[in-house]
Parts: C-alpha cells; sequence; structure tokens
C-alpha cells in the first residue's frame, strides 16, 4: 500500500544519509588531493545524486522504473549543462576585468586602504594598498579588482545584486590580480575563522617569477613609481616573488576588516583546482587546502545552486574540487 511505498523511501533516503555520513568520517584520514581523497570524493558524489533522485521521487511520487530512468535523463542533461557552465565562468585572461565605475575603487579604497601619497620630482603620487603584499604601493599599479567578473554581470548564477558592490572586489597589485584572474592564485576562506582569507599559489611554475617583473610586463608606469615599487618589494637583498606571496592572509588599513564574498572565493578555487589538474599543476600526493563549506552564514538560495553545479560538474569529469561539506 502506499504507507508501505513511503517507507521505503524514508528507508531509502535515510539509508543513503548513513553512507554519506560513513564516507565523510573517512575524509580526514586521507590527503586531499591523493587518489585515496578522489576515490571517496566520487563515492560522496554518487551517494549525493542519488539522495537527489530519491527525494525527487519523494516529492513527485515517481516510484516507478520508468520515472527513474526519466529522472536520471534529467540528470545527465545537467551535466552536459554544467560542461557549458564551466566554459562561461572560467578564471582567464579573456574573462579578467577591471572596473570603469570609478565609485567602485573609491569604496574599496575607503573599506581597506587610507590616504597616502608621496612627493616625487615630478609631483605627487597617490598611494594604495595591497591586500596581499601588505604595502603602500602606487595607485596606478593597484587594481580595484571584480571577484565575480564584470563580463558575467547580467547571470545570477551566484545571486549578486551589484556587479559594483564593495564586497565583490579587492584592492591587489596588477601582477596579483593577474594571477588570480589566470586561476594561478586563489584566496581560500576557512570555515574556522570568517575572518581568514588566505593566498595559495596554485602554478608552481610562478613562483620564482619576481613581482616587478610581471608588473612591468603589464603596466606602463613611471621611473619614481617604479622605484617605490621596486624598494617596497625588495626584501633581504632580494626582490619578492610570486612564492613569497603563498600563505600571506588578506590585511586591511581602512574602516573595514576583509570581508569579500565567500561564495565568489569559493568558486574561483574549485574552478583554479579543475584548471591545476588540467595543466598539470598538481604533484601527486600534494596537499591541498580543505574548506568546510561555500560561503558560511552570507545567504540561502546560492548555496543550492553551488552543490548541483559541483554535484553535476564533478560527475563529468572528475572531482575538481576540494571541498568537504
Amino acid at each position: 500500500d502506499m504507507d508501505a511505498k513511503i517507507a521505503e523511501m524514508d528507508a531509502k533516503i535515510a539509508k543513503v544519509v548513513r553512507q554519506v555520513a560513513e564516507v565523510k568520517a573517512q575524509l580526514p584520514y586521507v590527503q586531499p588531493g591523493d587518489q585515496g581523497w578522489l576515490r571517496l570524493q566520487e563515492q560522496l558524489v554518487a551517494l549525493r545524486q542519488e539522495k537527489v533522485l530519491l527525494l525527487k521521487q519523494q516529492a513527485d511520487g515517481a516510484i516507478e522504473p520508468e520515472d527513474l530512468e526519466d529522472l536520471r535523463q534529467q540528470m545527465q542533461w545537467l551535466t552536459r549543462m554544467a560542461k557549458l557552465v564551466l566554459q562561461v565562468f572560467d578564471y582567464t585572461e579573456d574573462t579578467a576585468s577591471t572596473s570603469t565605475v570609478p565609485e567602485f575603487k573609491d569604496q574599496l579604497r575607503a573599506a581597506y586602504s587610507t590616504e597616502q601619497s608621496v612627493v616625487s620630482s615630478t609631483g605627487t603620487i597617490d598611494l594604495t594598498y595591497c591586500m596581499i603584499s601588505h604595502q603602500y604601493l602606487p595607485s596606478r599599479g593597484v587594481t580595484a579588482s571584480h571577484l565575480w567578473k564584470h563580463r558575467w554581470a547580467r547571470t545570477n548564477f551566484l545571486e549578486l545584486d551589484n556587479i559594483h558592490d564593495w564586497r565583490n572586489g579587492l584592492l591587489l597589485a596588477k601582477p596579483l590580480v593577474w594571477a588570480f584572474n589566470t586561476s594561478r592564485l586563489s584566496i581560500i576562506p576557512f570555515n574556522y575563522n570568517l575572518r581568514s582569507y588566505e593566498v595559495y599559489v596554485m602554478d608552481p611554475s610562478i613562483r620564482d617569477i619576481p613581482l616587478l617583473d610581471k608588473l612591468k610586463e603589464l603596466q606602463a608606469l613611471s621611473a619614481e613609481e617604479l622605484q617605490i615599487f621596486e624598494s617596497a618589494w625588495k626584501k633581504d637583498g632580494k626582490q619578492l616573488t610570486f612564492g613569497d606571496m603563498h600563505g600571506r592572509k588578506l590585511e586591511s588599513k581602512g574602516e573595514e576588516v576583509p570581508q569579500p564574498y565567500r561564495r565568489v572565493l569559493c568558486f574561483q578555487y574549485g574552478r583554479a583546482l579543475h584548471k591545476a589538474r588540467e595543466e598539470g599543476w598538481l604533484a601527486p600526493g600534494v596537499s591541498l587546502p580543505k574548506m568546510d563549506d561555500y560561503g558560511g552564514s552570507e545567504g540561502s538560495g546560492w548555496r543550492s545552486q553551488m552543490d548541483l553545479f559541483f554535484l553535476c560538474k564533478d560527475r563529468a569529469g572528475g572531482a575538481a574540487h576540494a571541498v568537504v561539506r
């Protein structure tokens, strides 16, 4: 009868929930990124898909075999769509964008920097605080960088109401913006401390590149401006490199503590991990940071979108992120 069928469905769902808990309990004992970790992630993806199907069946009363097959076809369609989403929302040089809205940088400077300047032989040079290198640098070499890119403004994938919201940006020296925009560097939020955002260099090939060399490649600056960068980025007689930024935390000198949108940083990190595996940046057994959620207490509706996106994406192309929920 119907009561028996409902009880059977509840039992199936409860079983999947238990299996998810059992798999997650094993995660602390494996190294993120190695084969055992990937195998557990694949099990979690499969179990979550099964749970989605069972819940959908329970909600719709779809318990016949033909209904189950229809739902599986829907999941396959979502998987194909996820592949397209991966192509659209990718952090590359083509998607890099800086704001043409002066108010955006003004808001970020008010939040994370203070007004400072130096007098040179050619006039006054305005300075802005770089939140990763932790230095005041010539403003023309520090970018108000969008985290969720300007060209994606018309999409509502992560439910950002305003692409120019100051929480969708950071003040970063241009070499660091380039690394973030090309998935070579990520800024990882950790759930154990809602104020903690740590830099992780994904691409080992850039670790020994001096920041100053990359800056000269990206931006034409005056001799006086370059001299300030060279002096700021010199430590123990050597120029700071991208590798020296690894492990640093975001810092602010303005009115606010760093509070960028965690869900956007998590999304970029997931995409960067996907690219790192594609490009062979990750050595076997490499230790990867582990995040505990996809944005803490920021919102509600976006969470289900993120879960479904990564669930379908991982089913299509293998585990591509290091998130443990």
